[in-house]
């Protein structure tokens, strides 16, 4: 069991032998899975990948942008080159910048970033059921010619 600790030195996850993450210094749910020793996925079956470690030591995030680094010495750094934290395995550096990043729960999984509040294919569906299918107004009464033509109809 690897301990992931913070830059002031408290436990903040662990690490087991299969690489499940789990929050905090007690025993509880796992949150996370670490896979392959690059990769961290934010749920234990590992479908949803939260970020990738390069060969570098650069962490990416599920958007392929750059999180932190992690320096051959253990110091993981944020984006703006802050030390967090220090870790045995640089994959923990990863677990630790989305504990960070407040990708985990404790409640297990990892809450996604609030969507937009309609995307356009939304706003076009949205858009066609209107034209599609119009509301049906109760009150109404018959066109008469002078609107539907603009001249009264003639008799013969």
């Amino acid at each position: 069991m690897r301990t992931i600790r913070s830059g002031e030195g408290a436990v903040v996850a662990q690490v087991d032998a299969l690489g499940r993450i789990i929050l905090g210094q007690e025993p509880g749910p796992p949150v996370g899975l670490i896979r392959g020793n690059r990769e961290l996925y934010g749920d234990e079956a590992g479908a949803q990948r939260l970020a990738t470690l390069d060969a570098s030591g650069w962490v990416n995030d599920e958007e392929r942008e750059r999180v932190g680094n992690i320096d051959a010495a253990g110091l993981v750094r944020d984006r703006d080159g802050l030390v967090v934290g220090k870790v045995e395995e640089p994959v923990d550096g990863a677990v630790l910048l989305m504990i960070l990043a407040g990708r985990f729960t404790a409640s297990g999984g990892s809450p996604r970033a609030p969507q937009a509040a309609a995307t356009l294919m939304d706003e076009a569906q949205e858009i066609g059921e209107q034209t599609s299918y119009p509301g049906v107004r109760r009150n109404y009464a018959p066109l008469t010619d002078d609107e539907l033509f603009g001249f009264p109809r003639r008799k013969n």
